[in-house]
């Protein structure tokens, strides 16, 4: 095995069910708006190509104080993050709070220690530029990542039906963490993990 590598790996999508926590709770605060169910669009902006009042109604749920909180975990997610800490790797989750949700990174953190134990609690980064956070992978859905820096890792895309123009290796499940791994490593480096 080669050495340990450093794993970044974004909350919302790939270990949170953000999209359907989303789509859950507009439906049950707003039931007399038409909110398209999630896993349906095609573009990250989900307010793209939605009514002012859908986007209003998604907008208000997003900036809900404690919404982070409630979401559901993705099947496999905690599990593959503990196999990656116990091979030796640095896991460290990236994730991008809100700025107009007032408990969004607190609620983070708690819902990391409640649902990953509080060893992946501690591991947690909050930054509004993961191009600055380094790293040899990092696991995201969103369809462009850009920052202030070019990034050090080499991106693995969280598949979603509104990135599939993102280019890249892709993840659609957890029990894939090593194969997708390997295949970013050796598209950047010439090398695999094990």
């Amino acid at each position: 095995m080669t050495a340990p590598l450093t794993i970044l790996v974004d909350i919302d999508a790939p270990v949170a069910l953000w999209e359907k926590g989303l789509v859950d709770v507009a439906r049950q605060d707003y039931p007399h708006l038409n909110i398209a169910d999630a896993g349906t669009r095609n573009a990250w902006d989900l307010l793209k190509d939605v009514d002012a009042d859908v986007a209003t109604a998604l907008m208000a749920t997003m900036n809900k104080p404690g919404f982070y909180r409630d979401l559901e975990p993705r099947e496999g997610a905690f599990e593959a993050l503990h196999e990656m800490l116990d091979a030796g790797h640095n896991v460290m989750m990236c994730s991008t709070p809100s700025v107009y949700n007032p408990t969004c990174a607190s609620d983070k953190l708690w819902w990391m220690e409640r649902h990953g134990g509080l060893e992946l609690a501690k591991r947690t980064i909050m930054t509004l530029d993961k191009t600055v956070v380094r790293g040899d992978v990092l696991i995201d859905d969103k369809d462009v990542i850009t920052g202030s820096m070019a990034p050090e890792w080499t991106r693995i895309v969280w598949n979603e039906a509104y990135n599939q123009a993102a280019t890249g290796p892709r993840m659609v499940q957890w029990d894939s963490w090593r194969d997708a791994i390997d295949e970013a490593l050796t598209i950047s480096y010439g090398r695999t993990a094990a």
